[in-house]
């Protein structure tokens, strides 16, 4: 029950500091914990990963992969069209990264928790099997695995 009203616009109220974000955490790990029963020992990890659901911060992740990958296939409104560049866009000599996105310089972390800043950074430390995807559906399904199993550090 709780799930859906974590994940709703996620992209947009959870780009905060973390210890903002610390009493929707624990509330999320009480919720998961009361799922399991008070006579479980399982670690909080374990249990995400059992009932194959997805940690606050991993949300945030998702859906911030998820936007840059719609904008990668021209899937989002016309206002996002050139909302990202590429690293061959500015460097004209083919480098191994040159398909990366380019995270915008930021002096404020109001700035560093914006899309155009966490998403280019998300997105490029992704392995190539999910960044090279071309369906949305196995995307998200492929992203969630990948999130599930490695702990995603940005």
């Amino acid at each position: 029950m709780i799930h859906p009203y974590i994940f709703y616009c996620n992209i947009v109220w959870a780009s905060n500091y973390p210890t903002k974000l610390l009493k929707l955490h624990s509330l999320q790990n009480r919720a998961v914990r009361m799922v399991f029963g008070p006579t479980c020992r399982l670690s909080t990890d374990q249990m995400y990963k059992q009932i194959n659901i997805l940690k606050l911060d991993q949300i945030c992740n998702f859906q911030t992969s998820e936007f840059v990958f719609k904008n990668q296939f021209n899937l989002l409104p016309n206002t996002f069209f050139d909302y990202f560049t590429t690293v061959s866009s500015i460097n004209p000599y083919f480098l191994c990264n040159s398909n990366n996105y380019r995270p915008v310089a930021c002096r404020t972390n109001i700035r560093k928790f914006s899309i155009k800043y966490t998403g280019p950074s998300v997105w490029n430390s992704l392995p190539p099997h999910l960044t090279q995807t071309t369906s949305v559906l196995l995307f998200k399904n492929r992203l969630k695995q990948y999130l599930l199993r490695n702990v995603m550090v940005v």
